[in-house]
């Protein structure tokens, strides 16, 4: 996980170069890298750090298909990324006129999929997480539905019918949820 972080890091700070199919990528460990200036938001990065917001989705459809639609979707939102140390994932720079940029990290399996959205950190970083967050949604909304599939079940299971709870009532002789009256001389 250090390692995901340290890579994220150096692409928030601006130290990335262009691949052979025009992704970003951070140049590898040795190679002679020429800055090119400073990146906005690199100062928060540096003093304070990064931090990522996560969310998780139920979807339907096998993940290699959502997958390919998250990388095509991304493209229309920011500027392409290939990770080093996730190869599995979707990932894309967003950079906003007057705000920090965000990396969009998408990631498809067999139990749901996640978004996490990546910048500095500071008093308006959950605002750019979000924003950036609610764009790639409008964009894949109707693919994706809230919550992972465990939680999806869990909040089924809650929602019973109403006649299963009157059941559980009538079982118990109480009405309206009411503990029983005790008799005065019971304790």
């Amino acid at each position: 996980m250090r390692r995901e972080k340290k890579e994220i890091q150096k692409l928030l700070l601006g130290r990335a170069v262009q691949d052979t199919d025009g992704k970003l990528v951070t140049p590898e460990p040795g190679t002679i890298f020429f800055s090119q200036g400073v990146q906005n938001g690199a100062g928060a990065v540096r003093l304070l750090g990064i931090s990522g917001r996560m969310r998780r989705y139920a979807a339907e459809g096998s993940p290699e298909e959502i997958l390919a639609e998250a990388v095509e979707k991304m493209l229309d939102l920011g500027r392409a990324v290939r990770l080093r140390e996730q190869p599995g994932t979707a990932a894309c720079l967003l950079r906003y006129l007057l705000t920090r940029p965000v990396l969009l990290v998408f990631r498809a399996g067999g139990d749901g999929c996640e978004l996490t959205a990546w910048t500095g950190r500071g008093l308006l970083a959950r605002a750019f997480q979000y924003r950036a967050i609610h764009a790639f949604e409008r964009l894949l909304g109707d693919r994706l539905q809230p919550g992972s599939p465990a939680q999806r079940k869990r909040k089924e299971r809650r929602s019973e019918p109403e006649g299963s709870a009157e059941e559980a009532l009538e079982d118990t002789g109480q009405e309206n949820g009411e503990a029983p009256d005790e008799e005065d001389g019971e304790a």
